[in-house]
């Protein structure tokens, strides 16, 4: 029975978070207003990630601080939710929401998970202010291609340096990954959320390029008459399927070689005589000639399921135009305009 009364041990920052969950806001908003950035930001992530926390360990807790407490005093649940609650009390918006992002991040993702969707050209500004050391022991953490693409984008000398240094590198304490970590939230992740913020018309056109031509036509509809400047800028950003008059031959030779040929000719099957020219010309006879065939066999088809291959399709060629496989011109107004029989 003994047992039972010996409190969770906590680390220094829980105890602080724990104790900080079991004041009043008005107190804790006191407490707070002491503290720097990088000690908010270390005592926000263990309230948030702290768990259930038993009434006898708080006890302790006021005890080591030298705080008399009842023996009353019920236990505290750190959560995400309530650390949000209790900052939102305290701090500015635009605050709590940095400092949550932070925390939280993409849902099951953690720093090194973080840095794969940062930016190559942004990330190898950033690590060309630091030790070759360092830079190696960030490339064994992230992915091996995106690891590739930044040894790629070092000047050369460094990325010699940086690769041997990977090789030789010894185990990495905790301690200083630790530090490492804090650093690159404090300093780099931050500042990637300032400015890696995404234009809110791309997102838009993003979603309409995912939209069945229904659900396309009702909201264009509604934008257009609600928002029209912005409706245009939406479909400015807008990559359709027609769109593919915008990639060279070469870039259209690279979306058949990784194009599903079965989605491939179901986009094709509703598709303009023109499209359907640009990807047989750049095929071969024999290869032209199974793909032709296969979309008239498909006969009587329901438009969604065109509209689906052809979802597909743009998303794969977004993809290939991101990571600049291939690219894609822009068309005036005028060329947009021309007509083939």
């Amino acid at each position: 029975m003994a047992q039972e009364n010996i409190p969770q041990v906590l680390k220094g920052p829980q105890k602080a978070a724990a104790f900080m969950l079991s004041l009043e806001e008005d107190k804790v908003a006191k407490i707070i207003s002491f503290l720097d950035p990088e000690e908010l930001q270390t005592l926000s992530r263990e309230m948030a990630n702290l768990g259930v926390i038993e009434a006898k360990t708080i006890e302790y807790i006021y005890v080591d601080f030298q705080k008399n407490v009842s023996s009353g005093t019920g236990s505290v649940v750190g959560s995400v939710e309530k650390t949000e609650k209790l900052l939102s009390q305290i701090l500015p918006p635009d605050k709590v929401a940095t400092l949550m992002a932070d925390i939280v991040g993409p849902i099951g993702k953690n720093l090194w998970e973080k840095l794969e969707s940062v930016d190559n050209d942004f990330l190898v500004t950033f690590l060309q202010t630091e030790h070759p050391q360092t830079i190696a022991v960030i490339l064994t953490k992230i992915s091996p291609g995106k690891a590739a693409a930044i040894f790629k984008l070092l000047p050369k000398s460094l990325s010699q340096d940086v690769m041997i240094r990977v090789l030789k590198l010894d185990m990495v304490s905790k301690e200083v990954l630790n530090d490492l970590e804090k650093t690159l939230r404090s300093q780099f992740m931050n500042n990637v959320s300032k400015t890696n913020k995404r234009d809110a018309h791309q997102v838009v056109a993003d979603i309409f390029n995912l939209f069945d031509r229904d659900s396309e036509e009702k909201f264009r509809t509604f934008l257009e008459q609600s928002l029209p400047e912005d409706a245009e800028r939406v479909k400015e950003l807008m990559f359709t399927f027609e769109d593919m008059v915008r990639i060279d031959d070469k870039g259209i030779q690279e979306v058949i070689r990784v194009v599903d040929k079965t989605k491939l000719a179901l986009a094709l099957k509703g598709a303009s005589g023109a499209i359907k020219t640009l990807f047989f010309k750049n095929m071969s006879e024999r290869a032209g000639n199974l793909l032709k065939e296969e979309i008239e066999s498909l006969g009587r088809i329901r438009l969604k399921e065109v509209d689906d291959a052809q979802s597909m399709v743009i998303s794969q060629v977004k993809e290939l135009i991101e990571k600049e496989i291939i690219t894609a011109r822009i068309v005036s107004d005028q060329e947009d305009e021309k007509y083939v029989d």
